[in-house]
């Protein structure tokens, strides 16, 4: 295997055991001795697959070969000193019984990105989701200058933190590039791992997701892992739509019974999406109601086919009082969408009532 060599990098050897002559050779041992080498594989015919072995005979002219396969175990220098004897034969010249092949090792790692969305589904437009980002270091070195990405889809990040190490990773920079690391920023021992939470709003209806990475300055062992976008971990939001109704009296007190009253209802969408089959009720208490007008409304319940995100119906109604008392009204509004807060489809202000004094024709007659 040609180099460079990395920490954890397998490499291949050939043993090649020759015979000059003239004589056949017998009892041919060969021993390998590896220095920051693992041994993995030894394949040849004669020896099988374990070393030391020995070859019954090798004739004269041929050669034995062995392919090893090992695994580099640290940094710095390794070796692979192999050693042949064959002591039934009186060979002329043993200084071509040990060989050696080796060079140097640099630091290796193997960076791993895991992604999990937090949040089971349904989702919607709109919606805050949480996701972690799990970076492991299987090593077998510590990684320095860990570089994290995070590209989101239909997604937008508000906040990130981190558990079990540092993060100079903001909302502001983590789509860009940021570091992170155990105890010293972008440093991560060998299998430790270091967790960013990263929260989210959902722009739109329709699939999100996000693609995250990391990097290191060292050499990595397996560039297959550094990313993760499996879309397993994605999800597929539906539309949503913010309805809010709010009402308002347009005439001021004193009110007495039999009065016309002027209120308007308006109501608007926040979206993010559009609404459909928007639907706008009315209940009056001690009214009633004798005109409604807008430009979809003449009539409780309302329908409105769509109300686009940011759109706005004002609708003004006018209503007679019945009686002495209490007069208000409660309005309603709903649609087809995916409502994320529904504390504003309602208004029922009683700030937005009032009350009614009585009314007597009072005469006196003499004669």
């Amino acid at each position: 295997t040609a180099g460079p060599y990395t920490n954890g990098q397998t490499v291949a050897f050939d043993i090649v055991v020759s015979n000059a002559g003239p004589d056949e050779a017998t009892q041919v041992t060969i021993t390998d001795t590896p220095t920051h080498l693992t041994p993995l594989t030894i394949s040849n015919t004669a020896c099988g697959d374990a070393l030391p072995c020995t070859l019954a005979n090798l004739a004269s002219g041929t050669s034995e070969t062995i392919a090893v396969t090992a695994k580099i175990n640290d940094t710095g220098a390794f070796d692979n000193v192999v050693t042949v004897t064959s002591p039934n034969v009186s060979d002329p010249d043993t200084s071509d019984y040990t060989a050696n092949a080796g060079d140097t090792a640099d630091p290796a790692v193997d960076v791993v990105m895991n992604k999990t969305l937090i949040d089971s589904a349904p989702y919607f437009a709109g919606d805050t989701v949480t996701y972690t980002l799990q970076i492991i270091n299987n090593g077998p070195n510590t990684a320095t200058g860990l570089n994290i990405t995070d590209t989101p889809n239909n997604l937008t990040i508000t906040n990130v933190t981190v558990t079990g190490g540092v993060t100079n990773c903001t909302l502001g920079n983590l789509t860009t590039g940021c570091t992170v690391g155990e105890t010293i920023l972008g440093t991560l021992p060998n299998g430790d791992d270091v967790i960013l939470t990263v929260t989210a709003t959902i722009n739109g209806n329709g699939v999100f997701g996000n693609s995250a990475s990391v990097t290191s300055t060292e050499f990595d062992l397996d560039n297959n892992n550094n990313t993760d976008s499996d879309a397993g971990n994605n999800g597929n939001a539906g539309n949503a739509a913010d309805l809010e109704i709010d009402k308002v009296l347009q005439d001021s007190a004193p009110y007495k019974t039999g009065d016309t009253v002027t209120y308007t209802l308006t109501a608007t969408n926040h979206g993010p999406d559009t609404a459909t089959a928007v639907i706008i009720a009315d209940t009056p208490n001690n009214l009633t109601i004798q005109t409604i007008a807008s430009p979809n409304c003449n009539s409780f319940p309302c329908h409105i086919a769509t109300m686009a995100n940011g759109a706005t119906e004002v609708i003004t109604v006018t209503a007679t009082i019945n009686a002495p008392g209490n007069f208000t009204n409660t309005a309603n509004i709903g649609a087809t969408e995916h409502d994320s807060n529904l504390t504003n489809n309602a208004d029922n202000d009683a700030a937005n009532g009032s009350t009614a004094i009585p009314v007597a024709d009072v005469s006196v007659t003499k004669t």
